[in-house]
């Protein structure tokens, strides 16, 4: 395996995650519900879970008021998502695979150097995505309160 071998499958590979993430992802491509879990562990806010009452055995399914509690500000929700997430790390393999490929397959770069700037540009580019998610995506209207409905 060749160095352009290692970056040619880097990039068609965080290509790809993005591209599917992106179409499966997205809600004008249709409705396609696939599972997924929820969870509370590394890059979650707890939550509050208020009193659920059931009622007597044969009367259905009797549930009072279940209230989850998200808190904080904006910066502590952006500071509580992991730079290393999904997204950030299928730019950071696209960059870094398309710049190497680039740089050793069309250039009389040195090897060593043509990993650092392709290290360089990956880091750039899941960097970019990552703000974005935390500046952009993750807003402050993005928990409701379910008192309002």
């Amino acid at each position: 395996m060749t160095w352009s071998d290692f970056y040619l499958i880097c990039f068609a590979v965080g290509f790809c995650f993005s591209f599917f993430s992106f179409v499966f992802g997205s809600s004008r491509f249709g409705k396609l519900h696939l599972p997924h879990f929820h969870g509370h562990g590394v890059g979650h806010l707890p939550a509050v879970h208020g009193p659920v009452t059931h009622g007597p055995v044969g009367q259905g399914a009797a549930h009072g008021p279940a209230t989850h509690a998200h808190g904080g500000s904006h910066a502590d929700r952006g500071a509580s998502v992991s730079p290393l997430n999904p997204p950030s790390i299928a730019a950071f393999l696209a960059w870094f695979g398309g710049t190497g490929y680039l740089l050793n397959r069309f250039s009389a770069m040195w090897v060593g150097l043509a990993l650092l700037l392709a290290v360089t540009a990956g880091l750039v580019g899941g960097a970019i995505i990552f703000f974005f998610l935390t500046k952009v995506l993750m807003s402050d209207q993005e928990f409701l309160d379910p008192a309002d409905f």
